[in-house]
């Protein structure tokens, strides 16, 4: 990937995870809440979309179900 398409997709996760609903994204939504934790939940999506070649949403679907289960 090129400079300019690591911040694009950077960009893009972020965006999503500022936008999340908390009712159904709770753990994530928190943790998006300060630029601490939106840091750490980005480096989490992007880690996970890049093992598993999934979406955005995807990604944090899938995460937020693993934290939900403990």
């Amino acid at each position: 990937m090129t400079d300019n398409q690591i911040q694009q997709l950077r960009t893009e996760v972020r965006k999503e995870l500022q936008n999340l609903a908390p009712s159904i994204y709770p753990y994530f939504s928190k943790l998006a809440k300060d630029g601490d934790g939106l840091n750490q939940a980005e480096a989490t999506v992007i880690g996970y979309m890049a093992k598993n070649a999934v979406s955005v949403m995807s990604a944090i679907a899938q995460l937020e179900g693993e934290y939900e289960a403990g």
